[in-house]
């Protein structure tokens, strides 16, 4: 999570932004952008993990990969991390589109994966 906090404030300065302004374009209040800049709740001392729909607001507005961020934020390991029988080319292309998807389509998506995978036995 180190390296996302680090990610995450290089890329504002990069920008130019302003807390506020960077927190207005990806659309979470500032408060939230500062802790997760900063990697620890200070109050608590825990470490700060967006959600997967959080990563996705800062993937569109600061132009980073969501796959970055999923592997950032340890949702899904990076293919470096995984040997090549248990990483899948096809995974990461899914990821990759499901990116450019709308949340309709990726519900739509989702509820035919589920539609393949309860009637797996029927179609093979």
């Amino acid at each position: 999570m180190d390296n996302f906090s680090k990610l995450l404030k290089d890329k504002r300065k990069a920008m130019r932004l302003s807390l506020r302004s960077a927190a207005e374009l990806i659309g979470i209040s500032h408060t939230y952008l500062d802790k997760l800049e900063k990697g620890i709740d200070s109050r608590t001392g825990i470490s700060n993990k967006p959600t997967p729909d959080t990563l996705k607001l800062i993937s569109n507005a600061y132009n980073i990969s969501y796959i970055e961020l999923l592997e950032c934020c340890d949702y899904m390991p990076s293919p470096n991390d995984m040997s090549t029988t248990d990483y899948s080319m096809d995974t990461s292309e899914l990821l990759e589109i499901t990116n450019r998807l709308t949340r309709s389509e990726i519900r739509n998506l989702i509820l035919y994966a589920r539609f393949l995978e309860e009637n797996r036995v029927l179609l093979n």
